[in-house]
């Protein structure tokens, strides 16, 4: 393995400070692209460090991920949390819709018992009166 060359020093220092002046939200992102950039200089000058800078980089890469998908399921938990809390919240008044429509479901049953007995009732007064004519 040769030795790093001084340019190739210098690219990799100033990439590594633009990684490190980064804003810290973005950091570990300009971290990563940094050192993949390194990593493949490295491998053009065959130098030692290209697996120490691949284990820097997926160490970072994994941490990334882990950190996304922990985000994700805290999210998930806490649209979980708030579709219960919104169906909670509108159980009570669903339960009184639901007592509503089967008080007027009750209400028109009884209407409707109530008007054929009616038709039963003008139909025996029809049919007696009917009877009463025909026999005078």
């Amino acid at each position: 393995m040769s030795p790093i060359s001084p340019e190739t020093g210098e690219i990799l220092t100033k990439l590594a400070a633009k990684a490190l002046g980064g804003p810290a939200v973005l950091f570990r992102v300009i971290a990563i692209a940094t050192l993949s950039v390194a990593e493949i200089l490295a491998r053009f000058v065959d130098s030692a460090l290209v697996a120490d800078i691949y284990r820097v980089k997926e160490s970072l890469l994994r941490r990334t991920e882990a950190e996304s998908d922990a985000a994700c399921a805290d999210a998930r938990k806490k649209l979980a949390e708030a579709t219960e809390a919104a169906n909670r919240t509108t159980l009570h008044a669903r339960n009184e819709a639901i007592a509503r429509a089967e008080e007027a479901e009750l209400q028109a049953r009884a209407a409707k018992t109530r008007a054929e007995a009616k038709a039963i009732r003008m139909d025996a007064e029809t049919r007696r009166a009917e009877a009463k004519s025909l026999s005078q």
